[in-house]
Parts: structure tokens; sequence; C-alpha cells
């Protein structure tokens, strides 16, 4: 049977309606990715910016309003070498648009990123950048095991910082396993966590090993602590990619939103002035999953999706208001800016 003769498949107009959930819903898991770049008071959830060891080629007005918007910044090792580069590839419009950068300490000289810690087992992070980032007031805490992933290392960092503030994360644990130690010591604090949004830059991309790898990280930790969401950002291509949970979700983005006042997104707008439809791709990377969507152009209904079987890659986003995705188990999904 071809995907045309497919009785699971519902081939949808350009636009169609679908409805908010209700706020009352406690069975459906909400991304709001107009929150992603916009300001927010809530006090409950909390934005993080997370930098590993990839190239940063994000355009700068999209990095310096992720970068602004988040209140804990981490690069894992060697992101912090990548953020540098970063920082002195676009100095002459740093130094010009003040706008780009809001300094922790109120330091208007400085004009360039500066993380709030770095973490890892520092073997990517050379004497130089060490130095040149302590001067500024970056915290630096080691941890040498070989049997946690740089990017594990960094969420049980933000994972304390956010729900111990009063813990003093770089002396009060040692240097080679100590952050995992003192969540474990720390669990009472973290039975009602905070709920935060983690961007990774340089999670997709690159190494195709470091991908795979980040990857299934990102799915083991989304499993030990469910109240952070994972939002990882391809290095090459500009898209969000999401890790979707079982069961209900409803991922909430205007059809014609042009994220950051359009200043990345001119690709999407026609010569007529239109804007483009907005590719995703629902890519069942963890398990076998059992698929149901509204929302897309061509939306499924009990559809089997594998590696290997039928996934659904370069879709478009057809709902005015988003579009509901309800899994069998977790499911990864790029969208375009």
């Amino acid at each position: 049977m071809s995907l045309e003769e497919d009785t699971h498949i519902i081939e949808n107009e350009d636009e169609i309606h679908v409805s908010l959930p209700s706020p009352d819903d406690s069975n459906i898991h909400l991304i709001n990715m107009s929150e992603f770049y916009a300001s927010s008071d809530n006090k409950t959830n909390a934005k993080v910016l997370l930098i590993l060891n990839q190239d940063i080629n994000l355009p700068l007005p999209f990095f310096a309003q992720l970068w602004n918007q988040a209140e804990l910044k981490i690069c894992a090792d060697g992101g912090s070498t990548r953020l540098l580069h970063y920082s002195e590839k676009h100095k002459s419009e740093l130094v010009k648009n003040s706008q780009y950068l809001r300094h922790n300490n109120n330091d208007s000289k400085v004009n360039e990123f500066v993380p709030d810690y770095i973490v890892g087992d520092l073997d990517s992070l050379s004497e130089t950048v060490r130095l040149h980032f302590q001067k500024l007031g970056t915290k630096i805490k080691q941890q040498s095991s070989q049997y946690a992933h740089d990017l594990a290392k960094s969420i049980s960092l933000i994972n304390l910082r956010l729900n111990c503030p009063e813990l003093d994360i770089v002396e009060n644990c040692n240097d080679h396993n100590g952050l995992l130690d003192l969540e474990s010591k720390n669990i009472d604090n973290l039975k009602t966590p905070k709920h935060a949004t983690v961007f990774v830059v340089g999670a997709i991309g690159g190494r195709f090993d470091q991908t795979i790898s980040a990857i299934t990280y990102v799915t083991k930790l989304s499993e030990e602590k469910p109240h952070f969401q994972f939002v990882l950002l391809n290095a090459e291509y500009m898209e969000f990619v999401l890790l979707l949970k079982k069961g209900r979700n409803f991922v909430h983005i205007k059809k014609n939103e042009l994220f950051f006042d359009g200043a990345i997104a001119t690709d999407r707008i026609s010569s007529d002035g239109t804007i483009k439809l907005r590719n995703i791709g629902l890519l069942p990377l963890v398990n076998q999953v059992v698929l149901s969507t509204e929302g897309l152009k061509w939306d499924v209904k009990n559809w089997n999706s594998q590696v290997g079987g039928n996934v659904s890659s370069s879709n478009l986003i057809v709902g005015d208001n988003g579009l509901y995705v309800e899994s069998s188990d977790f499911l990864f999904v790029n969208i375009e800016f």
C-alpha cells in the first residue's frame, strides 16, 4: 500500500483552525514557542542557555535574544572556546549595538558574551580561555569523571543552581563527580523542582556520533528530570529540535509568526510578501511510536512510525494556532524558524 492509499493519513488545506487547549487540561503537555524569545515574568519556569563544543553559526540577533532572555548561561567545557570565538567574530557589531548584551554585572565595557559557569572534564579548555573568563567573573567547575557526558554534568549543575541556590556548587563538591553526588544528597529539595526550558546550542550538527550522543543523553535526562524541557538548536540550519513527551502534546506556534521580529526569517517571506509554510518533521528516534496529529498538512491518525519504516519528514504546519501531537513514546520534532 502506498502512502497515497494510507487511510491513516489526512491531507489538509494550507490553513486550518486548531483550537487552543483548555488551560485546565492537565493531560496535555504544552510547549509555547512564543515564550522561547519573548520577555516573561514567569517565576516558575526558568530559561537556561547551554553551549556545547560545536561552532556557533547562529545569527547574532537570534543568539543575543536567547542570551538576554536566559537567567543562567552555561558552557560545557570547550563550548567556552566556541563562545569566545563567536564574540570575537561579532566584536564590531557588539560594540556598536549595546542591545545585544545585557551583563549580569552591568559592566558595559565588556563587549562579549560571558557565561555564568564553565563545567566539564575541562580537557578542551585552554589555560588562556580559562583565565580570560575567570577575570570576567565566570565560575569554573571541573568534573573529571569519564563516565558521564559533559551535557549531563551541565544539567546537574543547572538543576542544583535553580533548585538549591543556597549551595556553593563550586566549593561544596569534589572535582570528580561531585555535582551528581550533591544532587543525590539534596534530593528532598528537588521533589517539587522549578521548571526550566533548556536551550542547547551545539547538540545538533557537526560530528554525527556527537549528535547521536546528545540525542541519547537528552532522552535519558528527560526521563530523569521531567521538569526540564529541552530545545536543541541546529548548528547548521535554522530550526528548533524538541523532544515531545509520551501522551498528548500541544505546540503553540502561530502559523504566520516570524521568530525574533523576522530578523532571521526572511527566507520564509516570498517575493510577494506572503509567508511560506513552516517545515516540520516527526522523528521516532527513541522507539517505534503510534502517532495522531492535528494541525499538519498531512495529519496522521493512529499511524505507526519508526526508523526503517514510516517517518513523517518534510511535513508542514498549517494549524493557525499550532499543532497537537499524541505519541505512544518520546518523539523528536524539528520545527523551522
